[in-house]
């Protein structure tokens, strides 16, 4: 074999790995940006499922929520909708449009927040008395409901997460309440501390 064919060869090779390579990287690049968390203690509901055929408008709205989904793969809808089916359905992501619910942003509707739960391993959201949660974020971290009650009081929760701040967005009944979370060392109460 002669040097002008070995050399051929390897270009060829190094080609079809960096062709690999750019198929690959949206996916690699999304086990890179989100680690595996502890299990899950409880899945929220059901989440709503892509259509067969999702409309343009529903996958757009997706990838236009989650900037990291829109950054690590294609525009487009089997990006979109691949990405939702295999990762974020069990992040707690949300598919498509969603109007935005009523929005009573000065009520806490929630008993305390505790950024260091679980010896400061992650963070608890504890809802007031009779109170079942649709979905609760912390800015764009999503908590999970977790399995067991607080003296019967629905806990939503996200390890290895401890000291999250920001804007913390409770949806029950399709109503969002916001109020946002400044202190990350202790405790906050919320309108429901009494009861």
């Amino acid at each position: 074999m002669d040097i002008a064919t070995i050399r051929a060869d390897l270009v060829k090779a190094l080609n079809l790995i960096s062709e690999a390579y750019g198929i690959l990287r949206p996916y690699l690049d999304h086990i890179d940006n989100n680690t595996p968390e502890q299990p899950d203690p409880v899945d929220p509901p059901d989440p709503v499922e892509p259509p067969e055929k999702p409309s343009k408008a529903d996958w757009e709205c997706y990838l236009d929520r989650y900037a990291d989904v829109a950054k690590n793969g294609p525009r487009t809808s089997a990006w979109a909708e691949r990405h939702y089916r295999e990762w974020g359905k069990k992040e707690g992501r949300v598919w498509g449009c969603v109007k935005e619910p009523d929005i009573k942003p000065d009520q806490k509707r929630f008993h305390h927040y505790n950024p260091r739960a679980w010896d400061e391993r992650g963070v608890a959201v504890i809802l007031c008395p009779g109170d079942k949660a649709d979905s609760a974020r912390i800015g764009n971290t999503f908590l999970k409901r977790h399995g067991n009650l607080d003296k019967g009081r629905e806990v939503w929760a996200k390890y290895d997460t401890p000291g999250l701040i920001g804007t913390l967005e409770i949806v029950i009944g399709g109503k969002t309440y916001r109020t946002t979370i400044s202190d990350d060392k202790e405790m906050t109460e919320g309108d429901c501390w009494r009861s």
